[in-house]
C-alpha cells in the first residue's frame, strides 16, 4: 500500500500500520494521524477487530480523512453485507453475513 501510494507521488512523514500487535496504542496511533486507510482483508476478521478496538468511537471523535479499500470500504456501512468468501463459509449455517459497521455512511459496498 505504501508502495502504490509512493509510486503515484504521495509523500508520508510517517506511515503506520494498525493491528493486534499494537492496538493497545490505538488512539495514540490514530490522533497523530492526518490520514486514516482502512485496507481489504476478510470482512469478518476486519469488523471484529475494528469492534475489539472500538474504532467507530476513535473516529467518531476525529476529524481525520478516512479512505477504505475493499474490506475497509465495507466495513464504512451502518450494516455490512460480509460476503461469504473463505472456504466453508458459504455452507455454515452459523456465518454471519449481516455485521454492524462502523456507521460512517448509510451505503452498502
Amino acid at each position: 500500500m505504501k508502495t502504490c501510494f509512493f509510486n503515484s507521488g504521495f509523500k508520508f512523514k510517517n506511515f503506520k500500520v494498525l493491528d493486534n500487535r499494537n492496538a493497545k496504542e490505538k488512539s495514540e496511533i490514530i490522533s497523530e494521524a492526518e490520514v486514516v486507510i482502512l485496507a481489504g482483508g476478510h470482512v469478518p476478521t476486519q469488523n471484529i477487530f475494528f469492534q475489539q478496538i472500538n474504532l467507530k468511537n476513535e473516529l467518531k471523535t476525529s476529524n481525520k480523512i478516512i479512505i477504505g479499500f475493499s474490506a475497509g470500504s465495507m466495513n464504512f456501512s451502518e450494516e455490512v453485507y460480509a460476503q461469504p468468501e473463505l472456504q466453508g463459509e458459504s455452507l455454515d449455517p452459523n456465518y454471519k453475513r449481516f455485521l454492524k459497521g462502523l456507521r460512517i455512511t448509510k451505503s452498502q459496498i
